[in-house]
């Protein structure tokens, strides 16, 4: 009765812990930027071959928040290529080469590279997943 009564106090102690310490293990992945925060996750150099021509572009992944309060951020998005942004969460005002745009969660916007993106917010944290396609001489 002792051993099962130690395998029910482990059992609950490991329980209660787990969760505990797994909270402490892994940092944010977000780096703070100039008013907004950066998490990149990565990317990886493809060659592509349309109609017998080969091209190498480089594709990369990243994740930007912008938290009240907001003032209006500019990102600026070097090189050649496209970038794909989706709205992940809250409400903002995108700018990208004088246009303006507003999109809903889950809308994914086009913009031909170089841009400055500038995002402007309420009281709302945003999400904002961005998807980068440069052309060769990243």
């Amino acid at each position: 009765m002792k051993h099962v009564s130690r395998w029910v106090a482990a059992a609950l102690l490991a329980t209660v812990l787990g969760p505990a310490n797994a909270q402490h293990e892994a940092p944010s992945p977000f780096r703070t930027g100039d008013g907004y925060d950066e998490a990149r996750f990565g990317g990886e150099t493809l060659t592509v071959t349309t109609r017998g021509v080969a091209k190498k572009v480089h594709v990369s992944f990243m994740r930007l928040r912008v938290a009240p309060p907001g003032k209006p951020v500019v990102v600026r998005l070097a090189g050649t290529g496209l970038a794909l942004v989706q709205s992940g969460a809250g409400k903002s005002r995108l700018t990208a080469s004088s246009q303006s745009f507003e999109p809903l969660v889950g809308e994914w916007l086009r913009l031909s590279l170089p841009t400055e993106l500038g995002i402007t917010i309420d009281n709302d944290t945003v999400q904002l997943d961005l998807i980068l396609v440069r052309e060769s001489g990243f």
